[in-house]
C-alpha cells in the first residue's frame, strides 16, 4: 500500500460491506411488492446470515483484537475499529428487522389467517391441548440445570435457546437454566375447527409458562430467555497427509461446540440481574449483548413460509427443464452425438445424477473420477459411486472437507466412500477445489 497510488479510503471494509449486503436481503423482506410468505423467508435468511457472520467473521476479529498482531485491513481499520462499527451496524439492522417482523405478523393474521399466539391469548380448547402436549411430549425431555456454588455453569450449546430462572427456597436464591429442546418442532400448531385458520405457539413460550413444573418446592421469582453464538470457525492448518487432515477436521468439529461466546441475544425485558450473571459466567462484555423485542432467532419463519396451501402468498415455483434429446435415450449415446452443456438451476440436475448412475451400471465404464464439495443428506451421487466401487470399478473422489459448516457431513460421506473401496482425496494442500461464480 505504501508504494501504491491507492489510499485506504478508496476501499470498502470486507465485513462492513457484507453487512450492507445483509441489509439488502432485509430490504427484500420489507418490500411490499414481494409475496407475504417470501418476505417472512427473507427475515429468516437475515437471521441465518447473522449467525454465520458472528460464528466466523466476528469471532476472527475478536481473536485478532486479543492478539499482539492487530493488523489494519486494506480499508485502514484495525480489528477493534471494525468491531465497533460492526456492533453499531448490526444493532441498526436488527431494530429494523424486528420492526418488520411485528408488521409482518399483523399482515399474516389479516391476509393469511396465520397467527403466532402468545400464551396469554390462548382459549380453553388450546390450553387443554397444550396441557396434554406438554405433559406427554415436552416435559419428559426437559432438563433443569442449577447454577450455584456447588454447580458451575454447564456448557451451553451455541445456537440453542435457553431459559434462565431465578428460584428461591428456604431463604436461599439460586439460578437455573433450561435448554429449549431442538429435537421437537419449535412451532406448535394449535387445534382449530376452521381449517383455513392456522394458529401456532412457540415452544419456548409454552415451557416458560409451565416452568414451575420443573421446580417443585421452589418459588420462581423471574425468568428470561437468551441465546449464545459461539466461535465456530475451524482452525485448520494445511497438511499433505489425508489421514492427518481428516483427524484434524474431526477434532475441530468436536471442539466447535465449545468455542468462545461472541454474541448473546436476549429478550430485552430480561432483568439486569440475569445480564450481569451471564456476563460474569460467560466472560463476555456487555457490548456483545443484543436485546430484541420479540422472539429470538427468526429462522423458525422458514417453516411458516413453507406451509402448504398458501401458493398465492409465495413466488411461483420454477421447475427445471429437461433436455428433449436426453428423454428416453442412454446419456452416453446422446453425448456421442454432441457435447451437452447444462446450466443449473435452469436445467434439471437429474441429468447429472443419470450420468453417474449410468456410469456405475455400464460394464464398459472402468473408472469414475468425481469432485464433491457440498453433498445433500441423502445423496444419490454417493449411492451411485458406492455402487460403482462395489462392482469393481476404480472410483476416485476428491472431497472438499473444508466446506464451511458442512465438514461433518463431508467427513461422514468420505468414510462411507472409503469403506466401499473408493479412493478418496481430501483436497490439495494450500488450495481450494471450488470457486464461487
Amino acid at each position: 500500500m505504501e508504494n501504491s497510488n491507492y489510499k485506504s479510503e478508496d476501499f470498502f471494509n470486507r465485513d462492513l460491506s457484507w453487512l450492507e449486503f445483509n441489509y439488502r436481503v432485509l430490504e427484500e423482506g420489507l418490500d411490499e411488492d414481494n409475496p407475504l410468505l417470501e418476505r417472512a423467508k427473507f427475515l429468516a435468511i437475515v437471521s441465518s446470515n447473522f449467525d454465520e457472520f458472528f460464528k466466523v467473521r466476528v469471532a476472527g476479529l475478536k481473536a485478532q483484537e486479543d492478539s499482539p498482531l492487530n493488523i489494519r485491513d486494506i480499508a485502514g481499520l484495525d480489528s477493534k475499529e471494525q468491531l465497533i462499527q460492526i456492533e453499531k451496524k448490526v444493532s441498526e439492522i436488527v431494530k429494523i428487522q424486528y420492526k418488520a417482523y411485528h408488521s409482518l405478523l399483523e399482515k399474516l393474521e389479516k391476509k393469511c389467517q396465520i397467527r403466532i399466539k402468545d400464551f396469554s391469548q390462548l382459549n380453553n380448547e388450546e390450553l387443554r391441548f397444550l396441557e396434554e402436549y406438554y405433559e406427554e411430549v415436552v416435559f419428559p425431555i426437559l432438563t433443569p440445570m442449577a447454577v450455584d456454588g456447588f454447580h458451575p455453569l454447564p456448557n451451553l450449546n451455541g445456537g440453542a435457546l435457553h431459559l434462565i430462572i431465578k428460584a428461591k427456597k428456604n431463604m436461599g436464591i439460586s439460578f437455573a437454566l433450561v435448554e429449549i429442546p431442538r429435537v421437537i418442532s419449535r412451532i406448535i400448531p394449535l387445534p382449530n375447527k376452521d381449517k383455513k385458520v392456522k394458529n401456532f405457539i412457540l415452544l419456548e413460550d409454552l415451557i416458560k409458562n409451565n416452568i414451575t413444573s420443573l421446580f417443585n418446592g421452589y418459588e420462581i421469582s423471574d425468568c428470561g430467555l437468551f441465546r449464545i453464538t459461539r466461535d465456530e470457525d475451524l482452525s485448520i492448518k494445511d497438511t499433505d497427509e489425508a489421514e492427518d487432515l481428516l483427524k484434524v477436521i474431526e477434532k475441530e468439529i468436536r471442539n466447535r461446540k465449545w468455542g468462545n461466546p461472541v454474541r448473546v441475544e436476549y429478550d430485552q425485558n430480561m432483568s439486569e440481574v440475569f445480564l450481569d450473571f451471564l456476563m460474569e459466567k460467560l466472560n463476555i462484555e456487555r457490548k456483545n449483548f443484543y436485546g430484541v423485542e420479540g422472539p429470538l432467532d427468526f429462522t423458525y419463519l422458514f417453516k411458516i413460509a413453507d406451509l402448504k396451501g398458501y401458493d398465492s402468498f409465495k413466488f411461483s415455483s420454477s421447475v427445471p427443464k429437461f433436455l428433449e434429446e436426453l428423454k428416453g435415450e442412454n446419456i452416453f449415446d446422446a453425448m456421442k452425438k454432441r457435447d451437452i452443456l447444462l446450466q443449473h438451476p435452469y436445467q434439471s440436475f437429474s441429468h447429472v445424477l443419470d450420468l453417474i448412475e449410468t456410469a456405475a451400471e455400464d460394464p464398459k465404464v472402468l473408472a469414475i473420477k468425481q469432485t464433491l464439495y457440498r453433498v445433500s443428506g441423502d445423496s444419490p451421487i454417493i449411492k451411485s459411486l458406492i455402487k460403482a466401487a462395489e462392482r469393481g470399478k476404480q472410483v476416485t473422489v476428491l472431497v472438499e472437507l473444508k466446506a464451511r459448516f458442512d465438514e461433518e457431513r463431508n467427513v461422514r460421506w468420505a468414510k462411507q466412500l472409503e469403506d466401499a473401496g473408493c479412493h478418496v482425496i481430501y483436497g490439495v494442500s494450500g488450495l481450494k477445489t471450488h470457486a464461487k461464480s
